[in-house]
């Protein structure tokens, strides 16, 4: 490093290569195998395994929050992007930040429900997914890899954005009555959209595909994959174990940027990516950071 300039940003090179192993890609597949664990009659709820996850999926805690203060969760998240936008990398680690505590919370919400049947059930893979994705968001809030001072991403880029508006917003819901689609524009503030990991990780992931290379390759790549994953279970439920169209279509964009971020993971790209931002006044001289995204 020349002398007088800034040390450099901490590397990803180790993390990039770990989770580009196939090793690494089984072992977060194979998390699915763990069985849900209950704090009471052990016995009848493995012997009725097959409905046990959706009995604590459909009876998670996000389902009994009754609370208006909740509905901050689900406006922070626009704040907070057009913090992103108008401020850039100065605004990048309380973004990495807020995602890292959102993770979280989608991991106590979404994986646990209180029964009275089996006393507290938590199905483990997803708790434990979603953890290991919040630790990732832990880890950039800390490291500062991605960088968002420029917005100008390819015109080709961008049809991630209206996806990840519509999976966020959900504007349309199916009408008790007649059962045809409603216009509901608030619909979010209700059905606690910025707590649930399906309609959240589209615009997180959006983001990033916005700024990619230049961005924490790792990170995109791990929640990336648990999308995929979570994307994968969602569709089986709603078009092969039940038929409920709307809840596919509500996972679409899940799916879709899920799979092309994953993709989008393994391309190198630009090696000074992630460096030299010109919002973010102790981002070091690029020449002596380009080993930030390299291996």
């Amino acid at each position: 490093m020349a002398k007088g300039l800034l040390p450099s940003r901490p590397t990803q090179g180790r993390a990039d290569r770990v989770t580009r192993k196939w090793w690494f890609i089984l072992i977060v597949v194979g998390v699915n195998f763990l069985p849900p664990i209950v704090t009471r009659n052990h016995a009848e709820a493995y012997a009725s395994m097959n409905d046990l996850p959706r009995r604590i999926l459909s009876g998670a805690l996000l389902y009994s929050l009754s609370s208006r203060w909740w509905c901050v969760f689900d406006l922070a998240p626009i704040a907070l992007i057009a913090g992103l936008v108008l401020l850039g990398n100065r605004m990048r680690r309380v973004f990495a930040g807020y995602a890292a505590v959102s993770f979280v919370l989608f991991a106590v919400l979404q994986s646990v429900a209180v029964t009275k049947e089996y006393g507290v059930a938590i199905f483990t893979c997803n708790l434990i997914w979603f953890l290991a994705v919040a630790g990732f968001w832990a880890w950039e809030a800390a490291a500062g890899l991605n960088d968002f001072s420029c917005w100008r991403a390819a015109w080709w880029k961008w049809w991630v954005v209206p996806l990840a508006i519509f999976a966020f917003w959900v504007p349309f819901a199916p009408s008790a009555q007649t059962g045809a689609l409603a216009f509901r524009p608030l619909l979010f503030l209700r059905t606690h959209t910025g707590l649930a990991f399906c309609l959240m990780t589209p615009v997180y992931l959006a983001i990033l595909t916005l700024h990619h290379p230049r961005v924490n390759l790792a990170l995109m790549r791990v929640t990336a994959l648990v999308g995929i994953i979570i994307a994968f279970w969602n569709h089986m439920t709603a078009f092969v174990f039940t038929s409920n169209w709307y809840h596919g279509v509500v996972h679409v964009p899940l799916t879709a940027i899920s799979i092309y971020v994953l993709v989008l993971s393994f391309r190198k790209g630009d090696s000074n990516a992630g460096v030299g931002s010109r919002n973010d006044a102790t981002s070091p001289a690029p020449a002596d950071t380009a080993s930030a995204y390299s291996d």
